[in-house]
C-alpha cells in the first residue's frame, strides 16, 4: 500500500482531497517494528503521528498500584489497521499521555509532527478537517481511558459500597 492510500483510509486524513494527501505524504515515511516493540512511552515527547498500515499497537497507561514502586501498564486500547495513534506530535507540549507497544509486526507511516503542524497552517481547510478528526479521536481516547479506569473502579465499589444519602 502507497502512503497516500494509507493516509487517506485513516480517519485522521480520509476527509482530504489527493493535492492535501500527497503534502501531508511528503512529510512522512514508512516504518516497521518487530512484535512487541516499545515505541514510545507515557511522558515522552513525541515527534511523530502514525498511521498503521499493517498490524496493532496497544495503547497503555501506567497505573501506579499501592506503592510508588508497583506499575501496572493498563491496556486502554488496541489500535489496528488504518487507525491512528501519537497524536500528541500534533499538540503543545507534545508530551505522550499513553505508552505504546507492537502487538505483532507493524508496519507504520510515521508523519514528523512539526511538519505536518506547517503544511496545516499553510491551508487553513487542512488544518480544519485534520483538526477536527484530531479532536474527535482524543475525545474517543478519553472515552476509552475513563472506561477502563471505572470498570477497574467498579470492582473496588463492589467490596465497599458507598452509604446511601452521600
Amino acid at each position: 500500500m502507497s502512503l497516500g492510500r494509507t493516509l487517506a483510509a485513516s480517519a485522521l486524513f480520509q476527509s482530504l482531497d489527493k493535492s492535501q494527501l500527497e503534502r501531508v505524504a511528503s512529510v512522512a515515511r514508512l516504518v516497521s517494528y518487530p512484535d512487541r516493540s516499545t515505541l514510545f512511552q507515557g511522558g515522552n515527547t513525541l515527534t511523530d503521528i502514525y498511521v498503521i498500515e499493517r498490524g496493532r499497537v496497544q495503547l497503555c497507561a501506567d497505573v501506579r498500584l499501592w506503592s510508588r514502586h508497583t506499575t501496572l501498564c493498563t491496556i486502554i486500547t488496541t489500535v489496528e489497521t488504518g487507525g491512528v495513534f501519537g497524536w500528541s506530535a500534533l499538540v503543545e507540549p507534545n508530551m505522550a499521555t499513553l505508552s505504546a507497544t507492537t502487538v505483532g509486526p507493524c508496519r507504520l507511516v510515521a508523519v514528523h509532527g512539526q511538519s505536518l503542524r506547517r503544511l496545516l497552517d499553510e491551508d487553513p481547510r487542512m488544518g480544519y478537517e485534520v483538526m477536527t478528526a484530531l479532536a474527535a479521536l482524543v475525545a474517543q481516547r478519553l472515552q476509552a481511558t475513563w472506561a477502563k479506569l471505572a470498570s477497574e473502579r467498579g470492582a473496588d465499589l463492589v467490596r465497599r459500597p458507598i452509604p446511601v444519602g452521600m
